[in-house]
């Protein structure tokens, strides 16, 4: 068996919502003489992450990190991703700031990943807090940035955060699309400004 068979193994599971069949093909590929690679060990992350198993997904970005294996940007926005549930959020923003250390570019993909994570655990101080660096111009954004950003703010009744971030949408003369707008008319509706 080679690498690329277990690559394509472990991602057909990942499409068919196989994570179990995934982790077990991983597994395989670990305890055989092919060596790790970052396309497998990405998709079983994927796998997991599609599955809600955020401690298996850990469990394979370890396994990663234990095989020399170089992560990247999907890497990491995968197994952010896999710990968007309220319990493991925290995990999601341990895995950002590990992406300074090992050099992985903070990309679109990663920053959303944590900022969604910090939507989901109502964490809008820390979704802030990440948004801020970006919206000044350190990297470009993208509507998903915004618009969970207006969602962290939202959840915890912080309307005029939420309409500030959309304010600056308009500013920034980004196109305000209806997961946007939805985020910020839910904001004010859970404000009570729904008039």
């Amino acid at each position: 068996l080679d690498v690329i068979l277990f690559s394509t193994a472990i991602s057909a599971c990942r499409k068919a919502d196989q994570w179990e069949r995934a982790l077990h093909l991983f597994s395989a590929m670990l305890h055989s003489e092919v060596k790790l690679d970052v396309v497998a060990s990405n998709a079983a992350i994927s796998a997991c992450e599609s599955g809600s198993q955020w401690e298996q997904a850990l469990r394979v970005f370890h396994a990663m990190v234990w095989g020399s294996v170089k992560s990247n940007a999907i890497t990491f926005s995968a197994a952010m991703s896999g710990c968007r549930d309220g319990v493991a959020w925290a995990k999601a923003l341990q895995l950002c700031s590990l992406t300074v250390q090992v050099r992985v570019d903070m990309d679109s993909m990663v920053g959303s990943a944590a900022i969604s994570a910090c939507e989901t655990a109502t964490a809008w101080r820390m979704a802030l807090q990440l948004f801020t660096p970006m919206a000044r111009g350190m990297m470009e954004l993208d509507n998903i940035y915004f618009s969970s950003t207006i969602s962290a703010c939202g959840n915890v009744d912080k309307w005029e955060k939420a309409l500030g971030i959309l304010h600056m949408m308009v500013q920034l003369k980004q196109e305000i699309d209806t997961t946007s707008g939805n985020a910020a008319i839910s904001a004010c509706e859970k404000g009570g400004e729904w008039e």
